[in-house]
This record gives structure tokens, sequence and C-alpha cells, in this order.
């Protein structure tokens, strides 16, 4: 099981306590950054799987997500755009980057052990 938060405003710092009092003993990444004051993007998975992030921003976030059970993996993008629309043209140059290369790193040699 794997998913996100979406526009949670939560301060790095408090931000493992959070994670580790709602979901004990799950492992998450997030895009708290210089670029992303406090975060708007919180990705969170049960540690029977392993996830790679491959890709992270203040508005975008795209992972791999390996299950070693079923051996199956997919590539899922989180995305929390900005309100105003000059603010999200760098979302949209990455999203044209990601897929218009389709560069997904080796998931075996990314992925969380």
């Amino acid at each position: 099981m794997f998913g996100a938060f979406l526009e949670t405003h939560v301060k790095q710092d408090v931000l493992t306590s959070l994670i580790t009092s709602t979901l004990p003993g799950w492992k998450f990444d997030s895009n708290n950054s210089p670029h992303a004051e406090n975060g708007r993007i919180v990705v969170v998975w049960n540690p029977s799987l392993s996830v790679a992030v491959y890709f992270r921003s203040p508005q975008i976030m795209v992972c791999g997500v390996f299950d070693p059970a079923t051996q199956q993996h997919i590539s899922v993008c989180f995305v929390y755009a900005f309100n105003e629309r000059g603010d999200r043209m760098p979302l949209w140059t990455s999203i044209k980057q990601i897929f218009q290369f389709k560069y997904y790193p080796e998931f075996s040699s990314a992925c969380d052990r």
C-alpha cells in the first residue's frame, strides 16, 4: 500500500514525528526543500514495498514503486500545482522533460532496501 498527502505545509522537523505517530512503521519521502517551504507533497508507503523517487520539485514527485511479492513495478506521479498560472510554468516544463526523454533509472539499483 502507498499513497501521498497533498498540501501538507508541514515543516521538515515535524514531519518525521507526524508520520511515525500516524503511520507507525511506514516509510516516507517529501518534496520539502528551500524551494518548497514546508513541503506540499508527502509520499508514504508500507515497508513491504520499495519506492524510489526519480524526480522531485515544489509541484511534482515522480516515484517508482516495486512490490517484491508480485515482482511488479509502476511509476507514479504525485502533483500539487501552484494556484497562479505563471507559477505553474515550471511544472509543465518538468512534465514535458520527464515524459519527452522517457527516462526512468534502472529500478533495481534505485530502490531502497
